[in-house]
């Protein structure tokens, strides 16, 4: 093993002892700290809010080890595969898990560094998510690094089914979430703390956030937009579908940050973000011949999302109108013109619109309490017909 290698192994057995060592004197705090309220008389319920609080800023502290850990072994990778470095930091969730799994990526590139890495998230026969190592130039290498815990996140924590169908095929909804994945793509632009946390500085909102940022849930906010930033919507989507190096550099960075408002957040992510990673997946499953089924399950998910906080939660949207959220969340649809209607599972049910974009029922029933209209007057407006299958 070579000696940039052992660093990495060292550094990561150093991370894992230190979290051991700081988590136990953070719980014997914890504890003295409970007994002291008990005797104070002070509520359970701020007894609890001590407690997540803690908890949260342990969890900072470690994404901020395994970050520096898996920095350490992208420069080792840097030196012998420039290539894989490249895309290296934004595979890994700064977790002591995906510390692990980026020292074991640096030893595999050292041990053999005339091999043509490449990762991909794979899934197994358990329907796990697995971070791999392929060689492009040896079919009969592959090193699994551990679980894509983002994928298995974006999945609602359960295994996924096969995803894998041939062109003209449906896959069955059951294979995977797609609302899920959906919530999972727009979790950040439409979470009720983001202004908390984001916006240009201003006095006021800086004020309104020293209040609000102590709590854990403003603590986990942070960190899902720290990991966004290097990894953008790349990992909710790379078990579902063979992306494209192009695309990966497209998908890896949201430009989306802290001086970001929410408006900016929820704007770019419905115009922009979600549209590159429909394109993605389709490119991607085009290319290998494969259905689209998954493409067209997410689009349609994902587009009832945006539509569901327009008609349940409009001031979310602040100065971005709700009618360019709509108009965003109509363009991810796919058109009959240009889709095969068997690719798409025959429980989803399917109407069409004149111009040919298709909508599940789902979508339809938002439009009718937007508009307050019953299923007749619904259906003339936008000149619907059932899709026959």
């Amino acid at each position: 093993m070579g000696l940039g290698a052992q660093g990495a192994q060292l550094a990561a057995m150093a991370l894992e002892e230190q979290q051991k060592s700081k988590a136990m004197a953070e719980d014997e705090a914890l504890r003295k700290q409970q007994a002291t309220s008990n005797e104070l008389g002070i509520e359970r319920s701020q007894q609890q809010i001590a407690a997540e609080t803690l908890r949260a800023e342990r969890e900072q502290q470690s994404y901020d080890q395994a970050g520096a850990i898996i920095n350490q072994s992208s420069q080792i990778v840097r030196r012998v595969n420039p290539a894989l470095a490249d895309t290296f930091e934004g595979l890994f969730p700064a977790t002591p898990e995906g510390a692990v799994m980026a020292r074991e990526a640096a030893i595999a590139a050292v041990q053999a560094p005339k091999r043509d890495l490449i990762t991909a998230t794979v899934i197994n026969e358990e329907g796990l998510p697995e971070v791999t190592l392929f060689d492009k130039n040896d079919p009969d290498y592959k090193r699994v690094l551990g679980t894509d815990d983002s994928a298995l996140s974006a999945n609602g924590g359960k295994n996924f089914g096969n995803l894998t169908a041939q062109a003209g095929s449906a896959i069955p909804s059951e294979s995977f979430d797609a609302q899920s994945h959906a919530r999972k793509l727009l979790q950040i632009a439409f979470n009720p703390n983001l202004e908390a946390v984001v916006g240009p500085s201003d006095p006021r909102r800086i004020l309104l956030a020293g209040n609000i940022m102590a709590a854990p849930e403003a603590a986990a906010l942070r960190n899902e937009i720290s990991r966004s930033a290097t990894s953008g919507i790349l990992p909710i989507i790379r078990a579902l579908a063979p992306v494209t190096e192009t695309d990966v550099t497209l998908l890896e960075k949201t430009q989306l940050g802290f001086g970001d408002s929410q408006e900016t957040w929820i704007q770019k992510t419905v115009e922009e973000n979600i549209p590159n990673a429909l394109n993605a997946m389709t490119r991607g499953l085009s290319e290998a011949g494969q259905s689209l089924s998954v493409a067209h399950q997410l689009a349609f998910a994902s587009s009832q999302r945006v539509l569901e906080e327009v008609v349940n939660n409009p001031a979310i949207f602040g100065d971005y109108s709700t009618e360019d959220a709509v108009a965003a969340a109509l363009k991810m649809l796919p058109n009959i013109r240009n889709t095969d209607i068997d690719e798409i599972p025959t429980n989803i049910t399917l109407f069409k619109s004149g111009n040919g974009t298709l909508y599940t029922k789902e979508i339809l029933d938002l439009f009718k309490v937007r508009q307050n209209l019953t299923d007749e007057q619904l259906i003339d407006q936008m000149g619907l017909d059932v899709v026959e299958r």
